[in-house]
């Protein structure tokens, strides 16, 4: 009798690896020892000695979301209308949760965010989990991730060390690395 596999679980994180954050890579070593499947969904591409350091390591596949939109606006283009095509109306409201009550300079940011959204989204493939390391622009994206996606198909998971985000309240689950974090949330289960 074979068991079924287990789902795929996505990191979301702003670098990856990152030589100043060693414990993420060694988490993602670890969970891979024991058997997990992961796909890391990376905000910024490393520098070339980090790529090459993970590329020794990590099995997981590494996805580098686009930094710049206007340099992969056909990869861009084509997760937006994937989005907009399979999740019309969560698509809607991450966009209109994006957009509403931001000045230019933020709502560029927010869009340029949203954009890697959508590449996550169309991207995630058999990902059934995300897993947010802080809670910042990793948080963000997989908060809005499951705006869009249907209830339980994307459940994001965070690991804060900020707490106090916003994009908190949509967490299926909290860790954080203070007594503050868990005090900032005092109806959370810990």
């Amino acid at each position: 009798m074979s068991s079924a596999p287990r789902p795929k679980i996505g990191y979301v994180v702003k670098m990856f690896p990152r030589l100043s954050e060693t414990f993420i890579l060694n988490e993602v070593l670890e969970l891979e020892r024991q058997g997990l499947a992961l796909r890391i969904f990376s905000l910024k591409c490393p520098t070339p000695d980090e790529a090459r350091t993970a590329a020794q390591t990590a099995r997981a596949p590494i996805i580098y979301l686009p930094e710049r939109v206007h340099r992969e606006l056909l990869r861009v283009l084509r997760a937006h209308l994937g989005v907009l095509r399979s999740h019309p109306r969560g698509y809607a409201r991450a966009l209109l949760h994006v957009v509403r009550g931001r000045d230019l300079g933020s709502l560029r940011r927010g869009l340029r965010r949203f954009c890697q959204t959508c590449c996550l989204v169309h991207e995630m493939q058999d990902v059934r989990h995300l897993h947010a390391h802080f809670a910042t622009d990793p948080t963000r994206l997989a908060s809005w991730a499951r705006m869009i996606c249907v209830p339980r198909t994307c459940e994001p998971l965070l690991m804060a060390k900020f707490p106090g985000e916003s994009s908190l309240s949509t967490m299926a689950w909290i860790c954080t690395l203070s007594r503050d974090g868990q005090t900032s949330r005092p109806n959370q289960p810990f």
